[in-house]
């Protein structure tokens, strides 16, 4: 019980010097750099697509998305975000490559070759 209370107040302290931060940089009283979260996925089934559109939908509204490829600076202050997929599977370009384009989301794409037109040895999908 004390460690989850001792998690607790640790993930409340961080949050709350987050939103300070966050509130001195909107003043002018500090500098933030810009930030990149970079997502992985590896499948997208037809059942959870509205939950992956949904959350690309939260991403685009709070982050700009950039290709995991961008060697550009990050401009102060923003959030970025980038997409990835590990070993792309039919899913994912069935169901996540178009939600990914109707947002115009650039998407990295990480192919095992070796693996082409063969079934893989791990049990992600059939």
């Amino acid at each position: 019980m004390l460690k989850k209370k001792l998690r607790l107040y640790v993930s409340l302290a961080v949050f709350a010097w987050d939103k300070a931060l966050k509130v001195l940089n909107r003043i002018g009283l500090v500098s933030l750099p810009g930030t990149c979260v970079v997502l992985y996925y590896h499948e997208v089934t037809a059942a959870d697509r509205g939950l992956f559109a949904a959350q690309l939908d939260l991403l685009c509204e709070r982050a700009v998305p950039v290709s995991a490829l961008n060697s550009q600076a990050l401009k102060p202050g923003k959030l970025y975000v980038a997409v990835t997929v590990d070993d792309a599977f039919v899913s994912f370009c069935q169901n996540g490559l178009p939600e990914l384009v109707k947002r115009k989301m650039p998407v990295v794409v990480f192919v095992p070759t070796a693996y082409l037109g063969r079934k893989v040895g791990w049990g992600m999908e059939e």
